[in-house]
């Protein structure tokens, strides 16, 4: 049995989290989303795209983590390698962090939605 790529590995331990989906968009890659909130890319290029709030971006840009994403450098999107598997951890930490504030965002639209009364 050969060992798994690093993409692999990311999908496998992606498909572990609560609510997580898979999606083949039609421009190619994987789009991951937990319920319907896009949080992450992964292109197939060896690097993920991942969906941060602004002020955990900073953060993770300026530790050299991540890099800003290269065609939206002003968004809150991010590039993190997965070019060898020493990266995948790095990878999977920032892509948890990208889940979790999806998912928070997530659980908050249907309260509000629960919290409007008819008019």
């Amino acid at each position: 049995m050969q060992p798994q790529s690093v993409d692999e590995q990311l999908r496998n331990e992606l498909m572990q989290w609560a609510g997580v989906s898979l999606l083949q968009p039609s421009f190619g890659g994987l789009q991951v989303q937990v319920g319907r909130r896009s949080f992450a890319c992964l292109p197939g290029n060896g690097q993920a795209d991942v969906l941060l709030p602004k002020k955990l971006r900073d953060l993770f840009v300026a530790s050299g983590q991540v890099r800003p994403h290269p065609t939206l450098p002003d968004s809150c999107w991010v590039t993190v390698s997965l070019r060898s598997p020493s990266r995948v951890q790095n990878a999977v930490n920032v892509i948890r962090a990208g889940y979790d504030y999806a998912k928070s965002r997530d659980e908050v639209l249907p309260r509000r939605l629960l919290s409007v009364e008819p008019g």
